[in-house]
């Protein structure tokens, strides 16, 4: 989400708490000039909730995948049994 929506959201949520933001009817005027209501910041917080766990799970998936590497290359090294030091 990029642009004005995005800039709007985030000064609500600075100067509101972001549930009150979530939940928080805005009245508009669309161009044919009727009046309506809708939770413009529901889908920005929504969609940056699921960055930061998508972020989140990305990261972990790495650690845990170079914990599993470095275990094994150390199984490995030790079932050789030669110096790991160049000559």
């Amino acid at each position: 989400m990029v642009g004005a929506l995005k800039c709007f959201c985030k000064s609500e949520i600075d100067e509101h708490d972001q549930l009150n933001v979530y939940n928080k009817d805005y009245n508009y005027t669309t161009a044919a000039g009727t009046n309506k209501s809708a939770k413009i910041c529901k889908q920005y917080i929504v969609d940056m909730g699921k960055l930061l766990v998508m972020n989140n799970s990305i990261k972990y998936l790495i650690i845990i995948i170079n914990t599993i590497i470095r275990m094994v290359v150390i199984k490995i090294i030790t079932l050789v049994g030669i110096d790991t030091e160049s000559s």
